[in-house]
């Protein structure tokens, strides 16, 4: 459940690279440091990333991880701000997805890297809940409560608040490593249209849903491909610096209105997704942001060990993080916020490391 990215040995060429001016002065080598990656031709599909990119990533993610976990903790405004949370996931998929011959073969691995561990995660909390039940309502009161867990999706809450992303995910990732197996990059992104379109419909009627959140799917199967080709992009120095320019722009402005209701927040799990394309964009150009504080961050030591640690065990954080900052409440009625926040964190990330030590992820 960590290994979503890999560190190669030291002295693998990273692709993008950074562009570098540290010998000039002003705005412009400031602009050349900060707002651009410097990439004259495209990252060959599945290259491996470097040590430092590798750890910018993880950063990313742990960032996004950490995000999540105080959505779910607080009705702080700030989980409006959060809404490049969810893309930045699909996104970074696409950003390392990697060709795949042996389709069988990687349905099975990614299987046992997520629907597995969703179906234990889920029964272990359940459990209790089921015994009461069991002693309550008999049987069929326990097959009504599992049929209702099996059908996930928007519809779980509580401690499984969460549990939608897995499913999602799964399926948002086999669906697109099979399309990337029968059709072109510029196929997929004809194929985004329609995709788009029915994400449109469905927040339109946002009460509509699917099992499993499979009607999420449309809406993050084009982030995980712009991911794709954000790494394949193949522009001039000068022109990645002025896309990064605009980049950040439309997704900071976008941000800064979302308190003030201006522009719709993004919530991906209920499917009320904004403005048809725009929000999309405007989430992904903060993605696209976030990777370039990161890889400015992610020399710092103190980011590398804090973000960097809970992006490695992101994953395993989305499967507990709920039943953990949740328990401060039910074990010791604890209702402080910021207090659940931390907790959620290191109690998740422990048990991650508990999970390592037994190989279980």
């Amino acid at each position: 459940m960590s290994d979503w990215l890999e560190i190669p040995p030291p002295g693998v060429k990273v692709t993008p690279g950074q562009a570098e001016a540290s010998g000039e002065n002003g705005l412009r080598a400031w602009l050349k440091r900060n707002v651009a990656t410097g990439v004259p031709t495209a990252a060959p599909i599945g290259e491996r990333l470097s040590r430092r990119e590798s750890e910018s990533l993880f950063a990313m993610r742990g960032m996004a991880i950490a995000g999540v976990v105080v959505a779910h903790a607080t009705t702080w405004p700030i989980v409006y701000l959060l809404i490049f949370g969810i893309p930045l996931f699909f996104f970074l998929s696409g950003y390392l997805y990697r060709p795949v011959e042996d389709f069988p073969g990687y349905l099975l691995a990614i299987t046992k890297k997520l629907l597995v561990p969703y179906v234990l995660f889920m029964a272990v909390i359940a459990a209790p809940g089921l015994v009461r039940t069991y002693s309550e309502y008999g049987l069929d009161g326990v097959l009504f409560e599992i049929r209702w867990l099996a059908i996930g999706g928007e519809k779980i809450g509580g401690v499984w608040a969460a549990y939608w992303f897995p499913t999602c995910f799964f399926f948002t990732h086999a669906l697109y490593t099979w399309c990337a197996r029968k059709f072109t990059a510029t196929q997929i992104s004809a194929l985004c249209i329609p995709m788009l379109a029915l994400a449109a419909l469905n927040s339109h009627y946002a009460d509509f849903w699917l099992p499993l959140a499979l009607n999420v799917v449309p809406f993050v199967f084009p982030a995980m491909h712009a991911g794709r080709l954000y790494r394949q992009r193949e522009f001039s120095p000068a022109f990645d610096r002025w896309f990064h320019i605009g980049a950040a722009v439309i997704g900071l402005v976008y941000l800064a209105l979302v308190p003030l209701q201006i522009t719709p927040p993004l919530m991906v799990k209920i499917a009320e997704y904004g403005w048809p394309v725009i929000t999309l964009a405007s989430a992904l150009c903060a993605v696209i942001v976030s990777k370039l504080v990161c890889d400015r961050l992610a020399r710092l030591r103190a980011v590398r060990l804090v973000f960097g640690e809970l992006g490695k065990a992101s994953m395993t954080i989305m499967f507990v993080h709920q039943p953990v900052q949740l328990s401060a409440i039910w074990l010791f009625d604890i209702y402080n916020e910021p207090f659940r926040i931390v907790y959620g964190l290191i109690g998740s990330y422990l048990l991650y490391r508990i999970f390592r030590l037994l190989r279980w992820a």
